[in-house]
Order: C-alpha cells, then sequence, then structure tokens
C-alpha cells in the first residue's frame, strides 16, 4: 500500500462509523471495516478506483440529492443515514461519513403524526378553545389570534339583552337596555328611543344563581349528585357517586368521612370550602384529586351550593362530583405534546417563522439567526417584502410581487412548497433558501371582508420552513463543473465511454468511443458487433472479459489492438458491472486510445535496457528512471538496500504511492520541469534523514524529444548532521564570546554568579547549573539555575575539607565530568535525584561551578571546553573584584589615618594651650602680688603657695602631653613596649577638674567632682 493510501487508511480506521473516502473526479480511494459491513458492493476487489456513482449509486445519488438523506432496506428493516462530507488532504478529495439519524427520522415522523392529530382533535372539540396574544394585559387586552368553532357558536347575540360597559375609572357595569322605534303620523319609523337602566347587582346575583343553577343541573345529568342535610347532619348520594368513589352502593358515609376520601394534600381546600358553605352560604366549584377505596388515584369536579334555607340560615346544602380523570390525563398530554413541539422549534435544524395575515413576522425559532444571518430580534416585526431582504431568485433575477411565497399563499390559501428564493445578508453575502410554508386556520373573513384576493384566516396567517440550501447548491453547480470537465476530459485526454444495458440488451457509446474505434455514428453500438472490430489475437480476451463481467459481476481492465494489420493501434478498454437486487442489470465502462503510450513504453524499455548497468551499480545512492507519467519504471544503487527497499517495490509506483502528500507534491513539481528539458537539483527530508536529489531529462533515439527523467538520490545525512554539528559549536563560541563582556564587567560575585547561570543556560543551551562559592569552611550553593530542581531538589553545603567529589574538585583544581552517574559506586551520602552527567569545574580559591542534565553523556567534550574557559573567565573577574577590594579597604585606612592625625592635633594643641594658659595665669598672678606688696611681709604667701602648685600641675600636663605625643610616634614606628599599671580614676578626675576650673569660673559654671570619697573641694 502507498502512504497516501496507508493515511487514508487510517483516516477512514479511527472512525467508529461508516466511511468512504472519494477522490476529486468521483472514484472511491477507501474505506473502513464498518462501511465494507454495510455495503456488500464493497467485497469486490474492483471496487476500489472505480467511479462512486458506479460502485454505490444511491449514495453518488443522495450526496447531490436534496436532502442529503440515504435509506437502506425496506419496511420496518429500513435504515436511514445522513452523508456529512468533508474535503481530506491537499488534493480535491473528500471524506463522506454516514450517521445513523434513524431513531430521529422516526421519532421526526411520530412527532409529525402526533401533531396532525393534535390539531384535528382541536379543532373538532366540543369546547370552547381559543389562543391569544401574551400581551397587552391593559385595555384593551390581548389580541385573539384564534378560536375554534364551538368558541363562534357560543358568543351569539340575541334582539333584547344586557351589555357590559366601562366607567371613566374603567371599572366595569351592567346596562339593560331597550330600543324602541318612534313612529310619525304618516306611520313612518323618524327615530329610535333607548331606554338604558344600571342592573349591575342585579346582575352579579343573577349571574351568580344562574350559574349555581346552571352547574347543578349538568352535574346532575353528567355526575353524581349529594345532599347534606345540616339538621340532622346526614349525607345523601347517588350511585354515581358511590361508581366514582369505588364504594358499594348504600353504605353510610359520614361529611368527615366523605372528606377523608379525598388526597391528603386537598383536603384543607375542602375541607375550608365547606365551612364556609355550611356557615356563609357560599358555593364552591374546586377539581381536586381522591383516593378511592380501591387505592386508586382520580379527580374530580367537586360543586356545593346551599340547597335550603330558613330563617335566613343554611340548612341543607347540595352538590355534585364529576369523574375528571380522562380530561386531566388528557389536559397533561396536551402539556407534553405542545411541550414536544416547543422543544422540536427549538431543535430543529432550520428556522421556522410565522406571518400574521399582514404578511409581519411575529415568531422565530433560534434557528433563525443562522439560516437568515440576523438575530431574532431584528427579524421580528419585519415584512415577508421588506426591501431590506433585497430579495432575488438564486440567479440573481428579481421576483415579482405576486410569486413571493407569502404573497401565493395569501392568494390562494394553498401551501407552497420548495420555493428556491436567495436574500442579502447584513455583510452582503447571499444566501439561498428554499422555502415551504402553509396557511393557519382560523376565522375566515366573510363576504366582503379583507382585502381582495385574500385567501388567509382573519386570525390566521402562515407558517414558513426555510432551508439555507446555499452550500447544496453550491454543490450541484460543482457537480455541473464536474460533469462538463468530464465531457471535456473525455476529449483532452481522448478518453470514451460505453454502455451495454443487459435487460433492454442495447448499446450506448458517445461519439469519442465510435472515433477511436473508427465506427460511423450510426453503427450499432452493440457489444457482439464491436468484439468482431479487435485484432483476431485479442477477440477471445475481450469475449472472455464480456462473459464474465455478465455472468460472474466481474470488472475488466484490456489493453488491445483493434485496426487492420496494416494500421493497427491499442486502445485500453475498462468494464464494471452494476447490480440491482443481485443481478448484474449494466455495465459501463471507458475506451481510451494508448497507441502513443505504446510507442513510449517501447521506447522505455529501450532506454532501460541502455540505464540499466548505471541503474544496478550506482555506488553512492540510488538512482530512479521515471516516464511521462511520473512511473518508476527501473530503480537501483546500494540506498535502496541501506533504507530496506527494493527495486521490485518500486517499479511501477509514482511519488505519492511512496511519500506522503507534501513531499510527493513538491518532487512533482521538479519531475515535470525535468520532463520539460531543464535540470533541477533539490533537496529534501524524509523520515528524519537529509537526501540531495539531481534530476536530468532522458531524450529519445533522435536526442530531441524527452521521453523519461532521471533522479539521483543520495544520502547528505551525516554531511548534513557534521555540519550542523559545526555550525552549532560555532553559534556557541559566538554566544559565548558575545556574554563575556558582561562576566568582565559584573561588579560583585553575585553578579558573577548570576552572569554564569545565565550564560550556560542561554549560550550552551543547559538548564542545570549551581554556582558554588566559598562561605566560612564551605563551598555554598549561592547561584542555582531554578530549573534544576526539577531533577535535583538537595543543593547542601560541602566542607572543602571533606570527603565528596565537589571539594576535592575544589581543592585538586582539576575538571570533573561525569557522562552518567548510575555507573558510578557513590555512597549514597547525598539526594542526587535524577541527575545523570554532570561537569564540576574550579575557581581556584573562589569556589566551584557545575553543569549538570538528566540525561547521560549531555554534556559533551566541546561543550566541557567552554564551561573551563568560562571558569578561567570568572576565577579572573572574581580576582580582579577581591583586588580592587583590598586597594578599597586600604584607602578607606589611609583616609581614616588622616583623619586621626588631624583630630590628634587638634586635640594637641588643646591640651598644650590649656596647661599653657595655666602656667601663664598664675604667674602673672603671682607677679601682681609681689608688685602690689611694700613689704615681703605683706605678700600673701599661702595664695602664692596656691599659685605655684597650680604652675607645677600645668607643667606636669605639659610634660605628659609632650611625653604622650613622643609615645604615639614610638607606637606608629612599632618601637613602644606598653605595660599594664594601676590607674587612681578619681585622682584623675579631680585633676582634670582642677585644670579645667579657672576656665568654669570665667564662664559663671559651678564645677565640682564626685567620687566615692565624697565632694572635692
Amino acid at each position: 500500500m502507498s502512504t497516501g493510501r496507508f493515511v487514508e487508511a487510517q483516516e477512514a480506521g479511527r472512525q467508529a462509523r461508516p466511511v468512504l473516502m472519494i477522490s476529486g473526479t468521483g472514484r472511491l480511494r477507501n474505506y473502513n471495516e464498518q462501511a465494507a459491513a454495510l455495503f456488500s458492493a464493497l467485497e469486490t476487489s474492483e471496487a476500489l478506483g472505480s467511479p462512486l456513482s458506479a460502485v454505490l449509486p444511491n449514495v453518488a445519488d443522495a450526496l447531490v440529492g436534496e436532502p442529503d438523506l440515504l435509506t437502506l432496506g425496506e419496511g420496518t428493516e429500513a435504515r436511514y443515514y445522513r452523508l456529512v462530507e468533508s474535503p481530506f488532504g491537499r488534493r480535491p478529495g473528500r471524506t463522506v461519513v454516514l450517521e445513523d439519524v434513524t431513531e430521529q427520522h422516526l421519532r421526526r415522523r411520530q412527532v409529525d403524526r402526533e401533531h396532525r392529530i393534535l390539531l384535528r382533535a382541536v379543532e373538532e372539540a366540543n369546547q370552547a378553545i381559543l389562543v391569544t396574544e401574551a400581551a397587552p394585559i391593559e385595555d384593551p387586552g390581548p389580541r385573539i389570534t384564534y378560536v375554534n368553532e364551538a368558541f363562534e357558536e357560543m358568543t351569539g347575540y340575541t334582539e333584547e339583552e344586557e351589555t357590559i360597559n366601562y366607567r371613566k375609572d374603567e371599572t366595569p357595569y351592567w346596562l339593560h337596555w331597550s330600543i324602541a322605534p318612534v313612529h310619525g303620523g304618516t306611520g313612518k319609523v323618524e327615530r329610535w328611543v333607548s331606554v338604558q337602566r344600571d342592573v349591575t347587582e342585579k346582575q352579579r346575583r343573577k349571574e351568580k344563581l344562574r350559574r349555581q343553577k346552571s352547574l347543578l343541573e349538568q352535574t346532575q345529568r353528567l355526575a353524581g349528585a349529594w345532599e347534606v342535610d345540616l339538621r340532622s347532619g346526614g349525607l345523601s348520594w347517588s350511585e354515581k357517586i358511590y361508581e366514582i368513589h369505588e364504594i358499594e352502593p348504600g353504605t353510610e358515609v359520614s361529611v368527615e368521612e366523605g372528606i377523608e376520601i379525598y388526597a391528603p394534600e386537598a383536603r384543607p381546600r375542602i375541607r375550608e370550602a365547606f365551612e364556609r358553605l355550611v356557615e356563609e352560604g357560599e358555593p364552591y366549584d374546586l377539581e381536586l384529586p381522591i383516593d378511592t377505596a380501591k387505592g386508586n388515584r382520580r379527580w374530580v369536579r367537586t360543586v356545593g351550593a346551599p340547597a335550603e334555607k330558613e330563617e335566613g340560615e343554611v340548612v341543607k346544602v347540595a352538590g355534585a362530583h364529576q369523574d375528571i380523570t380522562e380530561r386531566k390525563r388528557a389536559e397533561q398530554a396536551l402539556r407534553g405534546e405542545r411541550d414536544l413541539l416547543r422543544r422540536l422549534l427549538e431543535i430543529s435544524p432550520n428556522a421556522i417563522v410565522r406571518l400574521d395575515r399582514e404578511g409581519t413576522l411575529v415568531q422565530a425559532n433560534g434557528q433563525v439567526e443562522e439560516v437568515l444571518g440576523a438575530e431574532e430580534e431584528e427579524v421580528l416585526g419585519r415584512t415577508y417584502n421588506d426591501p431590506a431582504w433585497n430579495l432575488t431568485r438564486p440567479d440573481g433575477s428579481p421576483i415579482p410581487e405576486e410569486e413571493l411565497p407569502f404573497a401565493q399563499i395569501r392568494s390562494t390559501g394553498e401551501p407552497v412548497r420548495g420555493a428556491e428564493i436567495s436574500i442579502e445578508g447584513e455583510d452582503g453575502e447571499r444566501t439561498h433558501l428554499s422555502v415551504s410554508g402553509a396557511p393557519l386556520e382560523g376565522k375566515s373573513p366573510g363576504r366582503g371582508e379583507g382585502p381582495a384576493g385574500d385567501a388567509l384566516a382573519e386570525e390566521g396567517g402562515a407558517v414558513f420552513y426555510l432551508s439555507d440550501i446555499t452550500e447544496q447548491k453550491r454543490r450541484k453547480r460543482q457537480l455541473e463543473r464536474q460533469n462538463d470537465l468530464f465531457r471535456r476530459a473525455q476529449e483532452i485526454a481522448d478518453v470514451g465511454a460505453w454502455e451495454y444495458d443487459v435487460k433492454d440488451d442495447e448499446g450506448a457509446w458517445t461519439e469519442k468511443a465510435y472515433t477511436i474505434l473508427g465506427y460511423p455514428l450510426d453503427a450499432d453500438p452493440h457489444p457482439r458487433n464491436a468484439v468482431d472490430f479487435y485484432h483476431p489475437e485479442d477477440q477471445p480476451r475481450v469475449r472472455d472479459a464480456l462473459r464474465r463481467a455478465l455472468e460472474e459481476g466481474e470488472s475488466s481492465d484490456l489493453e488491445v489492438r483493434v485496426g487492420s494489420s496494416e494500421e493497427v493501434r491499442w486502445v485500453r478498454i475498462q468494464g464494471e458491472p452494476q447490480r440491482e437486487n443481485g443481478e448484474v442489470v449494466r455495465i459501463r465502462g471507458t475506451i481510451q486510445d494508448i497507441t502513443e503510450r505504446k510507442e513510449r513504453e517501447r521506447a522505455l524499455r529501450k532506454l532501460k535496457s541502455r540505464y540499466q548497468t548505471l541503474v544496478d551499480n550506482f555506488p553512492d545512492g540510488a538512482v530512479y528512471l521515471f516516464d511521462e507519467n511520473l512511473t518508476y519504471q527501473l530503480v537501483g544503487g546500494q540506498e535502496l538496500s541501506e533504507v530496506g527497499l527494493s527495486a521490485k517495490e518500486i517499479v511501477g509506483s509514482t511519488l505519492h504511492d511512496l511519500f506522503p502528500e507534501d513531499i510527493a507534491d513538491r518532487q512533482t513539481r521538479y519531475y515535470h520541469r525535468t520532463l520539460d528539458g531543464e535540470k533541477c537539483v533539490f533537496g529534501e527530508t524524509c523520515q528524519g534523514r537529509r537526501y540531495r536529489i539531481q534530476t536530468v531529462p532522458v531524450r529519445g533515439e533522435g536526442g530531441e524529444e524527452v521521453t523519461a527523467g532521471l533522479a539521483v538520490v543520495q544520502d547528505m545525512t551525516e554531511r548534513w548532521l557534521q555540519r550542523e554539528k559545526l555550525e552549532g559549536r560555532k553559534a556557541k563560541v559566538r554566544a559565548l564570546y558575545e556574554t563575556a563582556d558582561r562576566l568582565f564587567q559584573a561588579s560583585s560575585p553575585e553578579a558573577v554568579g548570576n552572569v554564569l547561570v545565565e550564560v550556560i543556560r542561554k549560550a550552551l543551551g543547559h538548564e542545570g547549573v549551581s554556582v558554588r562559592f566559598v562561605r566560612e569552611g564551605h563551598l555554598v550553593a549561592t547561584h542555582v539555575a531554578e530549573s534544576t530542581f526539577e531533577f535535583m531538589p538537595e543543593r547542601p553545603d560541602f566542607p572543602i575539607d571533606g570527603e565528596n567529589v565537589v571539594a576535592e574538585v575544589y581543592r585538586t583544581g582539576e575538571t570533573l565530568a561525569i557522562e552518567d552517574l548510575d555507573v558510578l559506586d557513590l555512597e549514597p551520602t547525598y539526594d542526587y535525584g535524577d541527575l545523570r552527567s554532570v561537569v564540576v569545574v574550579p575557581m581556584e580559591e573562589y569556589g566551584v561551578f557545575a553543569v549538570a542534565s538528566p540525561e547521560p553523556g549531555a554534556i559533551g567534550e566541546f561543550d566541557t571546553h567552554l564551561i573551563e574557559v568560562l571558569a578561567r573567565y570568572a576565577t579572573l573577574v572574581l580576582g580582579r573584584l577581591e583586588r580592587e577590594k583590598s586597594l578599597l579597604e586600604a584607602k578607606e585606612e589611609a583616609e581614616e589615618a588622616a583623619r586621626l592625625k588631624t583630630s590628634m592635633l587638634a586635640n594637641m594643641s588643646h591640651e598644650i594651650r590649656t596647661p599653657l594658659t595655666s602656667i601663664l595665669g598664675f604667674a602673672e598672678a603671682i607677679g601682681e602680688e609681689v608688685r602690689d606688696a611694700d613689704r615681703p611681709s605683706e605678700v600673701d604667701l599661702g595664695t602664692l603657695s596656691q599659685f605655684s602648685r597650680l604652675i607645677e600641675e600645668g607643667g606636669h600636663r605639659l610634660m605628659e602631653t609632650l611625653t604622650g605625643v613622643l609615645n604615639l610616634s614610638k607606637l606608629e614606628a612599632g618601637e613602644m613596649n606598653l605595660a599594664a599599671e594601676p590607674v587612681d580614676l578619681a585622682e584623675q578626675a579631680e585633676q582634670i577638674a582642677e585644670e579645667l576650673r579657672p576656665q568654669a569660673e570665667e564662664t559663671g559654671l559651678a564645677l565640682r567632682v564626685e567620687t566615692g570619697e565624697g565632694l572635692a573641694p
């Protein structure tokens, strides 16, 4: 089986319903098992490739008919199938699925039959039935659209009657009025006098009494009667009531027992109604369910009214029961039928619309939008001849007003079936419709009423069934084009057609068949005459083929000679028997002049002989010799055995038999160009392999006419793979160097880690990436690609001196590459998940980074080398970042030292000036004290002693400051030896206070020192 046919068989086989695959020329290409079980004609080997009309004429007729419904079988065994078509493949083929719609079809017929019965029952009913519109509820009330004859008989008028009227506030009131003539002197009526009287209350009482009396009279005739004497409490029933309740006649029943007969849910209502009847004299009329003595559920209409009064009190009540069970069942059935009709309207595949008597659309089902191209709200209210419809015939010609379907129904009162019209949608597209309609019955217009020529009922209208036949018209036009194409094809392809009618024993030929056989057009086309015209050596084969077709229903395909020995021509004759009721009734076939093809085949055989040695021994690839029909005639070469094919399998096949449709279509174009004399070189991919194909024209003996083509096919897959691999490597290197700048510009180890993860993923295409930096003696996974967690969830920290492969890479500085982790004997210290292959590279003292994959061998040697290069780049960047950090820290230390020196100088200036100020101040005070005294005895020795002590202390402090500066210099130079000594903090505090006291006194501040020993003086 060819690849194309194999794909079609797969497509057909996937269907659970019968499927037929039809070619663009109407021939049967394939079918599935369900179709074979349904049609016995498919069991013959000649079915495939034959015209559908020849194999399954009923299916072919259904495909072009309307509706496209196929009936198989007769009577109660008949099955109905809907044919669903769809295009298949790139060539003009189609798939036909047979959908069994037997149940739907039978249900539709049943519904139609029940609908007719329902309409008949409504018309023949003796009860008044009317149908109104839903609105308006307010005055004047909804319009009546239909009434039956019983309603018309019920509403007659008399000469003198009471009528109802409405006051200004719209409340109704009753009038009794009479009309009398007023005669003049001559006896002629000159005026009419009307006297009116308001009898509203009287009419109400009268009407109420009339209803009660009428009700009792009717129920006594149609139902059982009952009576209750309220004085004695006795209840009496007629025999009919006993019968309704299925109780033995004569059985005594109390009022309470009579109420208990009603169904539990109905007892409160009947009890309340009976109490109002007894206490207020209010009649009742109810329809309630009861449970009979035998347990049967029935419905009754029960009425009750006062029967006798004494001194204004009711002393006796009476009423009747009527069995309305059947009516209730009928109402329920009617509701079900109405619901069924409503649902049928909802599920109808076509639009159903109702028009009133004026031709306005007043009702539509849900399919109107799909069929008419407008929403229901837009359609309702429009008339049948609204210019917006832009109605025409399907051919575009205008339709006269009187020929429109609604106008015909209004004029004749007769149904219209299958009228074809065309409408224009909002998008400008035209839709072709099949319109069938019928008038709706109602009150017929009286003589002289209604417009002239109007046969519609006054309250009727018409209902229409609209089918979208746009696609059907398209298929019909397509079929006409195909038939015309077939006629033209006969002329172009030099093919004629013939038929033999077995029943009538008559033959028929097309004009082309006469021409091919060399017969005059008036010759008898009977097969027995035609056989004699064939070459004597071929006549037995023709007669045998005709016999097998008649007796066994066997198809035939012969290539025979016709004509005399001087001028012999070759023809191809095909015959296909057609059966009816199991018997062959006709044979249809074609006849084609193949003389030129035979000559080409003879020339091709010579070519095959010429190229046989080349084809058989072609070393690198395969060679194919194809004819003008693109059929392979000679095949050979080493490549065939390598792909598992043989020349026998290929010879006689075409491109479409061997390859998928897209490949076959593409190569067909090159083959045709080759047959036109052009050399072609092109590439092709098939089943994952890459091929180089070169085609050259092969010329005949004269060297001018191209008679065949030669295709040389070489498998270039390995070369292509090598080229692809090289290109892939180049692409990775380019991507690596393009992204290297980002790595060099990284400003921190965190940025380096981010760039490494991104570069590996985007440049090398590996999703599993992790970067580990050294942190406190551990290799910590600081940067991990999100996809890594999918196959390796655990990312533990590794001690740099630990016993694990990652730490070993860090310590040794050597790359670790593992192609398949499963083949290594690793202790289960860590959960490696689905990790299979990994490459770990060191980054000197800074850490390591790893690339991993769940596929074994996924990281090749080339990728490993690129990863190592990237690791060296990262190491350089990390080293640079470390040096920059050290320089920055040194700079900051120098700046801090300068700042400290400046602060120290400021403190030294303060520390030097403060004792000097004290020394100079107290020295001046001593001098003034001495100068002011005339005699030494006048000098205050105590004051001088105090001043001298302070001068001494200031000198000591100055000396200590200078000593401290010298010690600081020694400390910076590393020449200072430090020793710990005890310090009296209280003493130090008192010394400082004494030094600052003069300044405090100058500013008016009191200065004192508090220590553990008390206050300083």
